[in-house]
C-alpha cells in the first residue's frame, strides 16, 4: 500500500505504542473492517496532516499556528 488509508490521535507517543500494538495483534480482517469503518473508498489521507501547500507559511504565521492548535 502506497497511501495512508487510517490514522488515529493518541494523547503522546506511549499511547500511541500501545494502540499501535494492540492492533498489530488483530487479524487482517479486523484491520480492514476498522479501516472502512472511518474510509470506506480508502482514500489516501496524508494530505489531511498536512498544512495547505498552496501557501507559503513562514514561522510565526498565523495560519501555520492556527493549523498546528488543530493537529494539538
Amino acid at each position: 500500500m502506497d497511501r495512508l488509508g487510517y490514522y488515529e490521535v493518541a494523547e503522546g507517543p506511549l499511547a500511541a505504542i500501545a494502540r499501535e500494538k494492540q492492533i498489530k495483534g488483530w487479524l487482517r480482517a479486523r484491520k480492514v473492517t476498522l479501516i472502512e469503518a472511518a474510509n470506506p473508498d480508502w482514500a489516501d489521507l496524508v494530505n489531511t496532516l498536512r498544512p495547505p501547500t498552496t501557501q507559503i507559511l513562514r514561522s510565526g504565521d498565523s495560519a501555520q499556528n492556527d493549523w498546528l492548535q488543530r493537529r494539538a
